[in-house]
């Protein structure tokens, strides 16, 4: 009987059922394909993370290959910050890490990029007796897998780079690099809200 193709129906009453089966068929592996990109796309909207601060102050900010990094400081785009705040030579233990936090809220993080845009450049020789080592280290997330990694010193001239550009926080003739460090201090909790 099964073998026999005389013996199989055909006509409207066997072929529906096929189409039944076929269509859920198409619809299930439409909804695969609809649940994949949903997951995807809320992956997308994660905020990256910044890589984790090291133990001991980093002794330099090394060159920054990406393109971008060699013209802004800090360039446009980060989606998320981590300061990471060291001792100086002065504290014991020395240039070690203290205080660190991770920053994700948008707002705040494209309004820290600017900030550190805004910083001048350092022009000519500058000493600088009271730099003691102490020092935020920005580590900034981007979205296209790009990071940057921002020093700020706490003292003596207050220098500031990403490995590529130099700027400086003093705050000879404005007001505003000091204003920066103090917001990252308190953005670390090394300093309370004032």
């Amino acid at each position: 009987m099964f073998g026999n193709p005389a013996n199989h129906q055909r006509g409207p009453a066997t072929r529906w059922p096929a189409a039944a089966v076929v269509l859920a068929l198409a619809a299930a592996l439409a909804g695969c394909g609809a649940s994949s990109t949903t997951s995807k796309s809320t992956q997308a909207a994660k905020p990256s993370i910044p890589a984790a601060c090291s133990k001991t102050a980093p002794a330099r900010i090394a060159p920054n290959p990406w393109s971008p990094s060699q013209r802004e400081l800090a360039p446009a785009g980060a989606d998320a910050i981590r300061p990471c705040r060291y001792s100086g030579l002065n504290d014991h233990p020395r240039l070690t890490l203290t205080h660190t936090a991770l920053l994700t809220t948008p707002g705040l993080v494209s309004t820290l990029v600017r900030e550190f845009d805004k910083l001048p450049s350092q022009r000519g020789a500058i000493a600088c007796p009271f730099n003691d080592g102490s020092e935020i280290v920005a580590l900034l997330a981007y979205p296209t897998a790009h990071a940057v990694t921002i020093s700020v010193g706490l003292r003596g001239c207050e220098n500031v780079t990403n490995g590529n550009l130099k700027r400086i926080a003093l705050g000879v003739g404005y007001q505003f690099g000091p204003e920066l460090v103090v917001k990252l201090q308190r953005l670390t909790g090394d300093i309370s809200p004032g």
